[in-house]
């Protein structure tokens, strides 16, 4: 069994005040395939900090001072994210890795129904046409058991609880 996803010796830091100051120190993690991790720590530990720049994400605020982030998702080689340009990532994003942050207003577009923002990105990143990419957004409505999924997909993200 392969890595999906390995970090190694990843230390991040935040420009403060014209120093930085580092916010994640020497984190190592392997995630074999097939394995679902959950990363669990107190509030400003650095969880979110290590998503976003897994998913160079991070703003300019921030730096990846040492270490080394390998994923291999479908591509056959590891690549290195930290070596890879925002074009080569924009191949991977959405289609092989993908960040779904915890506050869902953050998440979600208010303006726009669930179902239209989740056919969005099946039709950016898998390239399906529109009703296919409708339907799709249904079956993953229900794939994750949520109730009348028609109802849900029609519904504004205020009009949804959090937890869904």
């Amino acid at each position: 069994m392969h890595n999906v996803l390995e970090i190694q010796n990843l230390t991040i830091a935040y420009g403060v005040r014209r120093r930085w100051l580092e916010a994640v120190r020497d984190f190592s993690l392997a995630i074999p395939a097939g394995v679902t991790y959950g990363l669990v720590g107190e509030s400003g530990s650095g969880k979110s900090t290590i998503a976003l720049t897994v998913m160079r994400y991070l703003d300019s605020a921030g730096r990846v001072m040492q270490g080394s982030i390998k994923f291999t998702g479908h591509a056959v080689e590891r690549r290195e994210l930290l070596a890879m340009s925002r074009k080569e990532m924009r191949r991977i994003w959405g289609k092989e890795i993908a960040l779904v942050p915890q506050d869902p207003l953050s998440a979600l577009n208010p303006s726009l129904r669930v179902g239209e923002q989740l056919a969005e990105g099946l039709r950016q990143h898998l390239a399906m046409g529109a009703d296919e990419a409708d339907e799709r957004a249904l079956s993953l409505l229900d794939m994750v058991r949520i109730s009348d999924a028609q109802r849900v997909a029609k519904n504004y993200p205020h009009q949804i609880s959090g937890g869904m």
